[in-house]
């Protein structure tokens, strides 16, 4: 199934075995280029949504100007709330990464995360190494950086 309402919209789906592809909204863009894409869902106005790899089984955007992109397989849940934010998953077997706010930047770059979780405005949280559980960070112009491996509890 693919499913598109409003004015201006654009959707591309290139690839098999894609499940479900809705979007709603103006002047939004949605492109899933590979296979094995369970549910990509985007709402609001000028959002940009892009999952290249496959095996990703949620993608799911809401709000404006926001921009998540998803470029490697086996991540179960991506989300991303909020206006002007920007979240990137560069790699895989991260089961969550989730953002919430205005103006925050959280870059998961390597595998084995469990958790990465940001909350707030002006925050900056970078994850660098694999074998990290939880990664918190909660407050306003504040910057959180584990670059060691094996890092439990933060």
């Amino acid at each position: 199934m693919l499913t598109q309402k409003g004015s201006n919209d654009f959707a591309v789906n290139t690839e098999q075995d894609t499940s479900m592809l809705t979007q709603k909204g103006s002047n939004d863009l949605a492109v899933s280029t590979e296979h094995h894409i369970s549910m990509l869902i985007e709402k609001g106005s000028n959002d940009l949504a892009v999952n290249t790899e496959h095996n990703t089984s949620i993608l799911t955007q809401k709000g404006s100007y926001d921009l998540v992109v998803n470029t490697e397989h086996n991540t179960s849940l991506l989300t991303q709330k909020g206006s002007n934010d920007l979240a990137v998953n560069t790699e895989h077997n991260t089961s969550m990464l989730t953002q919430k706010g205005s103006c925050d930047l959280v870059v998961n770059t390597e595998h084995n995360t469990s958790l990465l979780t940001q909350k707030g405005s002006y925050d900056f949280a970078v994850n660098s190494e694999h074998d990290t559980s939880m990664l918190t960070q909660k407050g306003s112009n504040e910057l959180d950086v584990n670059t060691q491996s094996t890092i439990h509890p933060c």
